[in-house]
């Protein structure tokens, strides 16, 4: 039961436990650097996942929309980059 109270208030409080950090924030220089911005990688994970789980159709359509805006986003950042590029001697 403890340990099912511990998960809950974790969830909660968007606290991480073990494991719930992505593997390039473990080492000490990560740490150092992202020390106050653990935070917003814990509870977008933990909220991203929470709501797929119960199949909330209007997070898996932002989850989407924001996937495909970045995508274009991208392509047309690398395109701009590619094309100034050029025009630079």
């Amino acid at each position: 039961m403890a340990i099912a109270l511990n998960r809950m208030e974790a969830e909660v409080i968007q606290r991480s436990l073990a494991g719930e950090q992505p593997a390039w924030m473990n080492p000490v220089a990560m740490q150092v650097i992202m020390q106050f911005r653990d935070m917003s990688f814990v509870a977008g994970n933990k909220q991203t996942l929470r709501q797929l789980a119960f199949g909330d159709k209007e997070a898996m359509t932002a989850l989407g929309l924001n996937t495909a805006f970045a995508a274009l986003t991208r392509v047309a950042r690398a395109k701009t980059i590619a094309t100034v590029g050029a025009l630079v001697p």
